[in-house]
């Protein structure tokens, strides 16, 4: 009995995903989310994330989008939210401030990127969250994420 017990439990420990997150902090699929109850430009965003070991979301796939996309549809109604995602080196290239990679998975909304002084990443509720290209100067609230 006590071993079917044991099996039992390896069982369900392997089928799921265990994330030990801080405080204030939201798990899904082995990493964890921040979402900032503070307006910061982008660099400050990030700066935030790191004071909490973290750094701006980096969106891998469409889970993970549509994952953080519903939470934001059910949060606050506020307009946009920081991703870690940036073309402020390059005009139209944009990669990932945590670990420099380019971006492989997107989400823009159509028409967007648009250019211009638009340097930084937002999901913006305007377009039901999906991404669109804006200011990086700019205060708007954000998401942190430890993986």
């Amino acid at each position: 009995m006590d071993s079917l017990f044991g099996l039992l439990v390896v069982i369900t420990l392997t089928g799921c995903w265990a994330t030990n997150c801080p405080d204030n902090f939201l798990a899904f699929h082995g990493s964890c989310y921040l979402f900032g109850d503070i307006q910061l430009s982008f660099y400050e965003a990030e700066h935030y994330c790191n004071q909490h070991d973290a750094h701006l979301v980096h969106v891998n796939n469409a889970l993970e989008g549509d994952f953080l996309k519903e939470h934001l549809r059910h949060l606050k109604p506020f307009g946009f939210w920081w991703m870690g995602l940036t073309d402020e080196v390059a005009e139209g290239h944009f990669f990932w401030i945590d670990d420099k990679s380019p971006a492989e998975y997107t989400d823009w909304h159509a028409g967007q990127p648009d250019g211009g002084d638009e340097d930084c990443v937002v999901f913006a509720k305007y377009f039901d969250f999906q991404w669109g290209d804006y200011p990086c100067t700019l205060a708007e609230d954000f998401i942190c994420e430890i993986q």
